[in-house]
């Protein structure tokens, strides 16, 4: 799992468990546990506290009480025991409550240490009266900086700490939340080609834990007193015990998008991809709308919500339609439960949270901390940069990874890792490359292999740009301009025309179906309705395309569906069953359509008939997903769960029959799993990227309003 790995600033060792909890609480008592700190270590030569990372310290000083002083030097005076026990205090109130009080203590023990020793001298008293001379020097020391007033001056700003949070191994981030006491971080994880899973890590502990039942879980938010988790899975909105327990619906939700619940066990959330919030009871019930879409200004989606501290009033995105120009319809917003307020803050596409009197947001990649008047519910002043890059969630739009609450914040480093489109034979070997490194999805040679359309990645601006390039000279251009997502696209069979999907109507709420072509005259709708669809491949004939649907309403399931172009654009069902259908390809004589589905819990390759009826045949073994036929349809090749490229042999005679899969190569893959292959399946073309283990550790900030001042006097 890893473990904590630190970078510190100050001496957090011999700071008050106040200053790392509740800094509003700070006052000249924290000195005085610092000093007692220092006394321990004087009189022992130990540290009071220690750990061996950041997170074990803070839960030494938070949780444990040192050894007495006199088991670690028995010749120290037992009144000593007593004034650094209470210097060390866990609660303020129950220390000495000035320096001054401490100082005369000391003296009185140095005094009396004297009193009533034998003329003789020992090497027990020589060593009492070693210990008698420090105290009696170290009393004099803090008589002498009360004179000046040190110790009881305001206490100076706590130290900027950075931790780093080890994620588990071989998986990857999908989103992050801090409970609300600042202990804990619930996260979803990810394997290529699985579900999600939800997991958590205490602050104090070595490593993440996973928590059981919690499969497929999507943005995990929490409840107030930091015991539940509640998050979004299967289409409903459930909560479990963040020690492990049974999952508890809530209620129904299609895909959730973002909650957050208040102190009177109220959840605001966002039910769907194009919905207004909602309300409902922690504990059940039928939920209300909170907002509402303002369709004046085009807004597609209320998402994200965060609640401010009063409980009443609550932080959203806006997302708008395509085309919508009005700042408002692309924006952070407030509401109240009672649907007396409703107002724009910032104008930008960002989930937002607040803390200790900062509103935090993304903007164009950067994380920013903003004033904000929680009584006006205004922010105030410029924005002030605290991280210049922080990671997304790609699949929707203004999504960022970060969390914050008290003095911590957690946010997690974008994964952008530059992959190559490369040419290889089936053992690996590279035989040529393509332009230059970038952030490849989806790619699709042309039907004669001379051109590959390819999206590249735009994380900052939440968009994908389509490239082509020439497969022989490896140059390549823009294709699509749109500042949309622009991706998964399909040549058409005589490759004169490429097909793609695109939000650029309904940003992040659909995707419809656009056609270019390739000689770049003007691109066009193609297919367009309210559910989400994806382009997957056309018939050789040019009569039937394969899409992946996500209807708007209903089971949120994708779906693969064929549109016949020569019967008015005719929708048919054909693999709707399982949660999850994709990568639909059709054989070359266009009898059979290949596919991956997670059907029996484990996305695998199945072949069935087209247009039916017949049986359907699983191909892959051990997990599989993205089939690609050979050219003359006698070999299937596809992508193991461990990123391996497999073939099988495929015959037709008497009946369909698929051979024992093969490894081929092993595929490092960047942003997605994408491969394709020439006709006589000898050459891969393949988006390669440097081999990772995973996300990168979350970063945490403690103490991050001294950032915050920094970089304010640095601008």
């Amino acid at each position: 799992m890893g473990t904590l790995s630190q970078s510190t600033v100050g001496t957090p060792g011999y700071s008050a468990p106040e200053q790392k909890t509740d800094p509003q609480r700070v006052d000249s008592r924290a000195d005085i546990f610092s000093l007692g700190a220092v006394l321990y270590e004087m009189a022992t030569g130990r540290k009071a506290f220690s750990g061996t990372s950041q997170a074990s310290l803070i839960s030494s000083i938070m949780k444990e009480e040192p050894s007495p002083i006199s088991t670690l030097a028995p010749m120290s005076p037992p009144a000593l025991d007593r004034v650094v026990k209470t210097c060390l205090a866990k609660d303020p109130e129950d220390r000495w409550q000035s320096a001054h009080d401490v100082g005369n203590e000391l003296k009185w023990i140095a005094e009396g240490s004297q009193a009533g020793v034998p003329v003789k001298v020992s090497a027990r008293r020589k060593s009492r009266e070693r210990l008698a001379w420090l105290l009696v020097g170290l009393a004099t020391a803090i008589a002498t900086l009360l004179a000046v007033g040190y110790l009881r001056r305001a206490p100076q700003p706590a130290a900027l700490l950075r931790a780093s949070l080890v994620l588990p191994e071989r998986m990857f981030l999908a989103d992050v939340a801090m409970s609300p006491d600042a202990r804990k971080v619930a996260f979803t994880m990810l394997k290529v080609g699985a579900t999600p899973s939800l997991w958590v890590r205490d602050l104090d502990a070595e490593a993440a834990r996973q928590v059981p039942g919690a499969d497929e879980a999507s943005f995990p938010f929490w409840s107030p007193d930091s015991r539940f988790i509640a998050f979004f899975s299967e289409g409903k909105l459930k909560k479990v015990e963040a020690g492990g327990g049974p999952v508890m619906t809530v209620c129904d939700a299609e895909v959730g998008l973002g909650g957050s619940w208040n102190r009177e066990g109220t959840i605001v959330f966002a039910p769907s991809a194009t919905s207004p919030l909602f309300r409902v009871s922690a504990s059940g019930g039928k939920p209300a709308a909170v907002t509402k879409l303002d369709t004046s200004r085009h807004e597609a989606a209320h998402r994200y919500p965060y609640f401010l501290p009063d409980g009443r009033h609550v932080l959203y995105t806006v997302t708008a339609l395509g085309g919508s120009t009005d700042e408002a319809a692309n924006a952070i917003h407030v509401a109240s439960l009672d649907g007396k307020t409703d107002k724009t803050l910032v104008g930008v596409v960002s989930n937002a949270q607040y803390a200790a009197g900062q509103l935090f947001y993304v903007r164009e990649g950067s994380l920013l901390a903003q004033r904000f008047d929680v009584g006006r519910l205004e922010a105030a002043g410029e924005p002030i940069g605290v991280a210049p890059r922080v990671g997304q969630l790609v699949a929707w739009r203004g999504f960022n990874a970060f969390s914050a609450s008290g003095d911590r914040l957690v946010l997690a480093p974008p994964v952008e890792v530059p992959s190559r489109l490369l040419w290889v034979d089936r053992s690996g070997k590279t035989l040529a490359s393509l332009g230059e490194p970038s952030l490849f999805d989806r790619l699709r040679l042309s039907p004669d292999g001379r051109h590959v359309a390819v999206p590249i990645m735009n994380f900052a601006k939440q968009s994908a740009e389509l490239w082509v390039y020439d497969t022989a000279s490896g140059s390549g251009s823009k294709f699509v301009f749109a500042p949309a997502f622009n991706g998964s696209p399909v040549w058409a069979p005589d490759g004169q025309r490429v097909f793609f999907s695109s939000d650029r109507k309904a940003r992040s709420a659909r995707g419809d179906v656009w056609s270019k072509p390739i000689d770049g005259s003007s691109e066009e709708p193609f297919l367009e309705s309210g559910d989400d669809k994806i382009p997957l491949d056309w018939s050789r004939d040019g009569r039937y395309l394969a899409i992946r649907k996500t209807p708007a309403q209903g089971k949120r399931n994708n779906e693969i569906w064929i549109v016949d172009a020569a019967s008015g654009k005719k929708q048919t069902p054909f693999a709707t069953e399982a949660p999850n259908q994709d990568d639909a390809q059709f054989s070359p004589d266009g009898k059979w359509i290949a596919y991956d589905s997670d059907e029996s819990g484990t996305v695998e390759v199945y072949v069935r008939p087209f247009p039916g009826p017949g049986g359907k045949w699983k191909v892959s073994t051990g997990g599989g997903g993205t089939p690609r036929w050979r050219g003359d349809g006698k070999e299937l090749f596809y992508l193991s769960l461990g990123d391996k490229t497999m073939a099988v042999p495929i015959g037709f005679e008497p009946a369909f029959h698929a051979g024992v899969p093969a490894p081929l190569f092993t595929l490092h893959v960047g942003v997605s799993a994408t491969f394709d292959v020439d006709r006589a399946g000898q050459r891969f073309l393949v988006s390669a990227a440097p081999e990772i283990s995973g996300s990168p550790p979350l970063d945490l900030l403690v103490n991050w309003a001294v950032l915050l001042k920094k970089n304010e006097a640095s601008r």
